[in-house]
């Protein structure tokens, strides 16, 4: 008899997953150091204050559309995400396609809103793995106040077979 396969996503969406945990941190962590601005400077963020999130983070230079944004730094964690060392890559051509459609539509959105914006998704790999992420979108400052950064975290894992 076939057993039936289903996959668990049980515990990624709760609020006890070291995803939305580490998803609320770095928000608060980008209101912290926003202070009474609208949006926190590039030259705020601080490594050594994200720590234990820092493989996770990208930081992305807008172009005049998000096609022409380039990822100034990507952790070890979007770099295994993304399949390839993005720092000083297009972020069009780095991320999963599936992930850069959402990703295009986030960009817009968090300098429509000039606020920041998360999501959870998922896609398939090449291999038929199935894959979850939770992420989110912070926009930073030249420290006049104009947008010309993203600030971005991705957590993910793997659906498992069960």
């Amino acid at each position: 008899m076939a057993q039936a396969v289903r996959k668990d996503r049980s515990n990624f969406g709760s609020d006890e997953t070291p995803e939305r945990r580490d998803i609320a941190f770095a928000l608060h962590y980008w209101d912290q150091i926003r202070g009474e601005k609208n949006f926190p400077a590039k030259t705020d963020v601080d490594p050594d204050q994200l720590r234990d999130l820092w493989p996770f983070v990208f930081l992305i230079d807008l172009g005049d559309s998000p096609e022409n944004s380039i990822l100034t730094y990507g952790g070890e964690a979007i770099a295994d995400f993304c399949g390839c060392n993005p720092s000083g890559q297009s972020a069009a051509d780095c991320f999963p396609p599936a992930v850069w459609d959402r990703m295009m539509y986030l960009f817009s959105a968090a300098l429509k809103q000039q606020q920041p914006l998360g999501t959870s998704d998922s896609f398939t790999l090449g291999d038929g793995r199935d894959i979850i992420y939770r992420s989110v979108i912070m926009p930073l400052s030249d420290g006049q106040g104009e947008v010309t950064s993203l600030l971005g975290v991705i957590k993910s894992k793997a659906i498992q077979e069960v």
